[in-house]
């Protein structure tokens, strides 16, 4: 009868281990999956902000032609020695 009982308490004790181990995977794995869809969120958000951040660029860069446009006179234009100078190294 001693044998019989420690043999249950062994696979008690198996079986208490299984389940341990499956709580431990399954913790696991639910932790790996909150962090796959965080950096997934992660992402897209960096995403945004590129896109963003390209649209502000080329907001500037419009902006920055636009004023160099008005800034210009027609006039300097046609005059050669304008026209020379502007291109001219220093």
């Amino acid at each position: 009868m001693a044998k019989q009982e420690a043999k249950i308490t062994y696979q008690d004790k198996a079986t208490q281990t299984e389940t341990e181990e499956e709580d431990t995977i399954e913790k696991l794995l639910k932790a790996i999956t909150t962090l796959c869809i965080k950096v997934d969120s992660m992402d897209n958000e960096i995403q945004k902000l590129k896109t963003n951040e390209d649209n502000l660029k080329s907001k500037a860069s419009q902006q920055h032609d636009y004023k160099n446009a008005e800034l210009r006179r027609p006039e300097d234009g046609k005059n050669p020695e304008l026209k020379r100078r502007r291109w001219e190294t220093p």
